[in-house]
């Protein structure tokens, strides 16, 4: 199925992701796990829609 760019939220843990999302013209949100960002500082640095400290967060952004 396609999905138009404003259908579609890319969830990532790096600068790449971040760029890649902007790249596709499609939503950011960084998750600060994984082998990317460390800190809010990193992640902001990005045009984020949300940035998740963890799984919760992250849910609980998905959910609303």
């Amino acid at each position: 199925t396609n999905s138009a760019p404003a259908d579609c939220l890319l969830v990532g843990d790096s600068d790449y992701d971040a760029k890649g999302a902007q790249g596709a013209g499609v939503d950011f949100c960084a998750v600060l796990w994984g082998f990317g960002f460390d800190k809010m500082e990193d992640a902001a640095q990005f045009t984020c829609r949300y940035i998740a400290q963890d799984v919760p967060a992250l849910e609980r952004f998905l959910l609303k």
